[in-house]
């Protein structure tokens, strides 16, 4: 919470004033790092899946990072499979280079997203409207790559 002077303190050099400039240097740039862990078991080793979001101060950039494990190397390889469902109302575009799509707000805001993944794609699915009930056409941004290795991190970022 920032304290602000009160108004009756008009001196620029009034001790409240000071306290209220020093706190305006304390914000970082990050507002929101969540954090998601999933552990999951199948064929005989555990998978480890965490996703970690950071969104800026300004609310005009989305960071994350995945990351997949296996509890051990794996002669086998296995598949990850990971949707982006974006809602109906957001016009998306696939760009010309790889990994990079395109989204129009209805405020005709565009936003770009960017991965390091060169196997995303774009898939169509069904979205259903909680307030009309309606099932609408929507696009889903997909990761998928097959992984033995111990470890597989891919990033993102979302910015407008």
């Amino acid at each position: 919470m920032i304290r602000r002077p009160p108004r009756s303190t008009l001196d620029r050099s009034s001790a409240a004033s000071d306290v209220y400039k020093r706190q305006q240097f304390i914000h970082s740039s990050v507002i929101l790092i969540a954090i998601n862990n999933c552990l999951i078991k199948f064929d005989k080793k555990l998978v480890f899946y965490k996703r970690k979001i950071s969104i800026s101060f300004s609310g005009r950039e989305i960071i994350g990072k995945e990351l997949i494990s296996l509890n051990q190397t794996s002669e086998k390889s296995h598949f990850f499979y990971l949707p982006f469902h974006i809602h109906p109302e957001i016009e998306l575009w696939k760009s010309d280079q790889l990994g990079n799509f395109l989204l129009k707000s209805k405020n005709n805001e565009i936003w770009r997203f960017e991965t390091d993944q060169k196997n995303a794609v774009l898939e169509d699915y069904d979205f259903l409207d909680p307030l009309s009930l309606e099932i609408k056409n929507a696009y889903r941004i997909v990761f998928f790559n097959n992984f033995h290795q111990k470890l597989t991190t891919f990033n993102w970022k979302l910015y407008l």
